[in-house]
This record gives C-alpha cells, sequence and structure tokens, in this order.
C-alpha cells in the first residue's frame, strides 16, 4: 500500500521507519539502467524498494546489450527501454518480468541516421511524448503498442543549426512542459545565452503561447544554458530545473562554462525566478558548487543537486527549494561519479532518494533526507544511470493515486467540496458484492471521498483513468448495499477517451454512503476488455541479449 509522507520542522520524515531486520511488504521496485565501464555495453537492474529482512533483493545484468547510450522510464507496472543515439529503440516490458520485451520497435525518424530520443513522458497509458534530440520534431508515442501517433512541430526554436535539442520535459495540469537546450552544433555544442521552455497542450498538441510576443517564439525563456533537468513538485506547484552551463572539453582551450543554476518555474504564470547561480559565489571568484548538473527535489523546504567540480569529482549537497540556500554535503559522497542527470536521482514511495554513482563504485546509494545519511546501498555491477520506480511515486499534494491493477495512475477533482481521500481497489476487495459485472476492472475501482459539500447537493466529479476507454465500456459504482450497478450514462460526461464527469448527489444516486450528510463517497470503475498487448517482436530466442542486436533498422 501507498506510504504518506508528513512534515516535521520542514523536512520529510518516513512514518515506517527502516530498522536492521525489519521485513517490509513487497511492492514498488526501482528498475536502474546500466552501463559498462567500457561504454561498449549495457544491461538493467530491477531492486526491490522495501528490504525484506533487512536487505533490499536486487537482480542486475538483466537483457543485456552491445550498446550503452540507453535510459529507462516507467509507466505503472511497465518500464520502457530507450536506445538513444545510432539505437533509436523504443521496449516495454512488464516489471515482474524485467527480461521479457513486450515489444521493440524502432522510433528512427525517416531520413534520419539517428533521431536520437531523449526523454518519454507520459500523459496516459495510450499517449506519452518523446522529444526527438537530432531533429525538431516531439514525437507522439502510444506506449500500449509503441507506435507514433503524431509530432509537433519545433522548428520555431531553430537556433543558427536547425535544431533546438529538445532533450526533458513533465506534464503539469494538461500542459506539457519541454526544455530546449539550444546548443550551437557549428561552434563546438556551445550554449547560446539562453534555452528555452516550450509548454504544449496535451488536449490539442498544439504549442501555447506563452509571452505574447509575436516577434519570439512562444516558449518561456530560461535564463541558464543547457538545461538537463526538470522536475515537477505538486505540493508547491512549482517546476524545477537545473541547467549545467558547459561541460569542459578535452582540451585547454574549451574550459568549463558556468552559465547555468537552478530555477522555479510557475506553471500557470510562466514566470521563472533563478534559486541559485554558479557564477563567482566565492569571495575567490571560484564557484564553490561546482555545475548543476543534477537535481532531486523532495519537498518545498528539501533538495539536493549534483555539484559537477570535474569528471569523478562531483558533490551531492542539500538546498532549500523555497529559499535558495545551500546547506551541506552528503557525507561520504563527495568526489564520485553522480549520475543525478537523466534522473539517476530519484525519490521511492518511502521518501528515501536513490542516487546513481559510477566509476568505481557501480552502486546505487539511498540517502534518507531526514538526516541527509546514506541509508543503505545497492551494487548494481554495471555503472548505474537513469532510475525509474514501478510504479511511479506518487508526491504529496498530487491528486493522483496508482491504480490497484498496476495499469498507471488515476487522479480525481471535486467541482465543489473538497477530496479527503483516494483510494484504488481491485474487484477483489469486494468479493461479497453482487451483480459484478463479467468484464474486468481493467484500471480497478477508484474510491473518492468528498467532503464540504451542501447536504443533498450535486456534485461533479473529474476522473481520468490510465487506460482508454474501450468500445464496449460500462461505468460500474457500488450502491449503499455494497452491490454494483452500471451508473445511468445520463449522469456521465465523456470528456475525452481517458476521462468522464460524474454528477453524483449527496445521500442520493452514486453517493456511497445513502446519507445527505455533506460527504460523497464514490467508488467505482470502467468494466471493459482489456486492451492487448503486442507480441515481442524478439522471436523465441531465449538470449535476451541477441533481442536488440538481431533487430535491424
Amino acid at each position: 500500500m501507498e506510504k504518506f509522507l508528513s512534515k516535521f520542522h520542514g523536512l520529510f520524515f518516513v512514518l515506517m521507519l527502516l530498522a536492521a531486520g525489519q521485513a517490509y511488504a513487497a511492492g514498488q521496485q526501482a528498475v536502474v539502467q546500466t552501463t559498462a565501464s567500457t561504454w561498449d555495453s549495457a544491461a538493467h537492474a530491477v531492486i526491490d524498494v522495501n528490504p525484506a529482512l533487512g536487505a533490499r533483493d536486487a537482480d542486475v545484468d538483466l537483457f543485456p546489450t552491445d550498446t550503452s547510450d540507453w535510459i529507462i522510464r516507467s509507466y505503472g507496472q511497465y518500464f520502457y527501454l530507450i536506445g538513444r543515439y545510432y539505437t533509436d529503440s523504443l521496449t516495454k516490458f512488464a516489471v515482474d518480468a524485467p527480461e521479457d520485451p513486450i515489444y521493440q520497435v524502432s522510433v528512427l525518424p525517416g531520413g534520419l541516421a539517428s533521431g536520437n530520443p531523449h526523454d518519454m513522458i507520459f500523459l496516459n497509458a495510450g499517449k506519452a511524448y518523446m522529444p526527438m534530440y537530432e531533429t525538431d520534431k516531439c514525437w507522439i508515442i502510444n506506449p500500449q503498442t509503441g507506435a507514433k501517433t503524431g509530432e509537433i512541430d519545433l522548428s520555431a526554436y531553430d537556433d543558427g543549426d536547425g535544431i533546438p535539442e529538445m532533450h526533458a520535459g513533465v506534464i503539469v495540469d494538461g500542459k506539457l512542459f519541454l526544455l530546449l537546450q539550444q546548443l550551437d552544433r557549428n561552434s563546438g555544442w556551445d550554449p547560446y545565452s539562453a534555452s528555452y521552455v516550450a509548454v504544449i497542450d496535451t488536449a490539442t498538441d498544439q504549442e501555447i503561447d506563452t509571452n505574447g510576443d509575436p516577434l519570439t517564439p512562444n516558449g518561456i525563456v530560461l535564463n541558464g544554458a543547457n538545461p538537463q533537468v526538470i522536475q515537477y513538485l505538486p505540493e508547491n506547484d512549482t517546476i524545477y530545473i537545473a541547467a549545467t552551463g558547459k561541460y569542459p572539453g578535452s582540451s585547454a582551450d574549451s574550459p568549463m562554462l558556468y552559465a547555468g543554476g537552478i530555477f522555479a518555474l510557475a506553471p500557470d504564470a510562466y514566470t521563472v525566478t533563478k534559486l541559485i547561480d554558479d557564477g563567482p559565489d566565492g569571495p575567490d571568484g571560484s564557484h564553490p558548487y561546482g555545475a548543476f548538473s543534477g537535481l532531486a527535489v523532495i519537498s518545498p523546504e528539501k533538495g539536493y543537486f549534483v555539484g559537477y567540480k570535474g569528471w569523478g569529482d562531483n558533490v551531492f549537497q542539500a538546498f532549500n527549494p523555497t529559499t535558495g540556500a545551500v546547506g551541506d554535503v552528503v557525507t561520504g559522497l563527495e568526489g564520485k561519479s553522480l549520475a543525478g542527470n537523466e534522473t539517476g536521482a530519484a525519490m521511492d514511495e518511502n521518501g528515501l532518494v536513490w542516487l546513481s554513482s559510477g566509476g568505481t563504485d557501480h552502486t546505487v546509494f539511498i540517502i534518507d533526507p531526514a538526516d541527509d545519511s546514506v541509508e543503505d546501498q545497492v551494487d548494481t555491477n554495471l555503472n548505474p544511470g537513469s532510475i525509474a520506480f514501478c510504479p511511479p511515486t506518487i508526491w504529496e499534494g498530487s491528486n493522483q493515486i496508482n491504480a490497484a491493477t498496476g495499469t498507471g495512475s488515476l487522479s480525481a477533482s471535486s467541482s465543489i467540496g473538497t477530496i479527503a481521500d483516494m483510494t484504488a481497489h481491485e474487484k477483489t476487495d469486494f468479493p461479497n458484492a453482487g451483480n459484478a459485472p463479467s468484464l474486468p476492472f481493467v484500471d480497478g475501482l477508484i474510491g473518492v471521498t468528498v467532503e464540504g459539500v451542501a447536504a443533498g447537493s450535486d456534485v461533479d466529479v473529474t476522473i481520468t483513468f490510465p487506460t482508454p476507454r474501450q468500445s464496449d465500456a460500462v461505468y460500474y459504482k457500488l450502491d449503499a448495499a455494497g452491490d454494483f450497478y452500471a451508473f445511468p450514462t445520463d449522469r456521465i460526461t465523456i470528456v475525452d477517451d481517458n476521462t468522464i464527469i460524474l454528477t453524483l448527489t449527496d445521500g442520493g444516486i452514486g453517493d456511497t454512503d445513502g446519507a445527505a450528510n455533506g460527504t460523497i463517497v464514490d467508488p467505482g470503475g470502467y468494466a471493459m476488455t482489456a486492451p492487448e498487448d503486442p507480441k515481442s517482436t524478439g522471436g523465441d530466442d531465449d538470449d535476451s541479449g541477441c533481442f536488440i542486436r538481431s533487430l535491424k533498422f
């Protein structure tokens, strides 16, 4: 079950303390992309988030490949292996079968040697965005099949070389915020003086004009070069961005360029504030934090950045995301090769921060933000990179919950009153309910409790499901007697394939507690045929490492 976090003196504390020898129930798992130190091969590892009998189980060297440029992203119980430069593939796995691909497809744009996909940002189980680093088009992907369903033209951000270097993004309230690094390929990948954040309406896939100036691109100007990491914190409705500047080249005439920082972006106002500068903050004009190459924000009062001071010489340092005040370096992580960019730092469901460390470590460190201590470390054999959780962590302040069936996240909002509770159910949670549908609840059921409504009044509750509604879908709810019934269609407004609005009446139809008491209790969900996952293209070859090598693009 989900573990909830509370704040004490501004820090997150874990409600269930990790104790030596204590067993935890299985639940969330971490999937870590790993790479050989020689950069000629890769694999991934699966690690139990919750330790059993005092240790976290880890399966390493899964699905080996003979290329190394990969990242991992997740949604629900699935994770996606994305092959980047000159690999251009997308491979889907279920976390309980991490070596058996559900599918593998090419994501190579026609006419190019490589599109170099850099991220996969999920709207729901049927729609995700894939920024293509070597093009000016952001692809739209159906994660259920891997098929391309559309694209977004970002050619307006032509920075002189025709490519805006789209890199990573987050979705907030129906808007995709996409980092455009704006690097000059014609002069050694030097960054321009500013980069952009393009904003896309996910309902229409059209770019939003954030500034009203017809002479400039529509995006948000970020006065920091080479943005690497973008993260949304629902608790204070703020997007955080870490920009690196430019890493040093191999020659003396290509030094480190300090032109980055950590920024806070307001997703409604489209305004940006620089929280921390990487400039000459020291008394001697030095750069005390190094360059900002990684970011993990866990509350409005607590976050971490990776300070890059040189190759293999990084630190993991605390800061306050509200004030920008910089705290202490995490003891024991100094002078390491830390992969905080590309989501190599992330928070699990217990509020602990996972950080990849390569070089000679080949270790994932797990940090307790309550006291900045290293709570555990897990050997991954190969050097760890990006980390994704299955299911993804649901953040405090979010209106989401992970579906009990593992298909993705459910979200809910109410037209009036306050949503006091959200609970994910499976059909088996109601074994004695009569009139149960024969079709499965693909996304399970969601229980929503709305408080603070006028007694006897109608309330519109908007629910978004991860799986697109199928043609045979019927919405079922539970009545006051605890039996299923088909909810009247005239009380359902279809917004799109994933979102509906239910009109519920306190003490009447749609309110399970049956009393006009100002509280509406609403468990329900769609019963429908489950979409089938496509078959793997890997054939019957038991050597999963040959799967990618055998696929020709």
